[in-house]
């Protein structure tokens, strides 16, 4: 249930847009995908989550209108008034912590996107790795939430969800 309700979580504060006009949902390893396009210019809005373990948060990468995001979910909700900017690190199979980065809150507080820049070298490490333990920190009251998710079949999982082309550099 839990899940499904992070799942709903992670669609809701990432759509933004237009609504799916079709979808097709299919288990690939540890991941869920979702494969759907929007209505107006056929754009790819598909998505692979991944519950953490104690499946209070997840890991999910979507097709949005800016190319491929990584997106952490949380269960816990971090106040609007508090800021955009969240502390994340993460840590690859045991491997040492990789240096903080601050992400965007998104609206509602319960998840938050990478910085597009850095998304290519965390799926090339991600594709590599059985798992990953992200920390995310509240900067303004130092409250930190850990999440150990499962990458099991990423590259399926990413395969599945296809090209998620940026829009031209103007």
């Amino acid at each position: 249930m839990l899940n499904r309700l992070l799942l709903v979580t992670l669609v809701t504060a990432t759509l933004g847009g237009p609504s799916v006009v079709s979808a097709q949902s299919m288990k690939t390893g540890n991941f869920t995908v979702l494969i759907s396009k929007d209505p107006a210019g056929e754009r790819n809005r598909s998505y692979a989550y991944a519950p953490s373990a104690d499946s209070v948060g997840g890991l999910g990468w979507k097709c949005l209108g800016d190319g491929m995001n990584v997106i952490l979910a949380f269960g816990k909700y971090f106040r609007d008034d508090r800021g955009r900017q969240i502390v994340v690190r993460y840590q690859f199979d045991g491997k040492p912590e990789a240096a903080p980065s601050y992400w965007t809150l998104a609206n509602g507080g319960e998840a938050a996107y990478m910085p597009l820049s850095e998304v290519e070298a965390f799926t090339s490490q991600a594709r590599g790795s059985r798992q990953v333990v992200m920390r995310v920190s509240d900067p303004v009251d130092g409250q930190t939430r850990t999440f150990d998710v499962g990458l099991g079949k990423l590259g399926s999982a990413l395969g599945r969800v296809g090209k998620c082309p940026a829009p031209p550099r103007r």
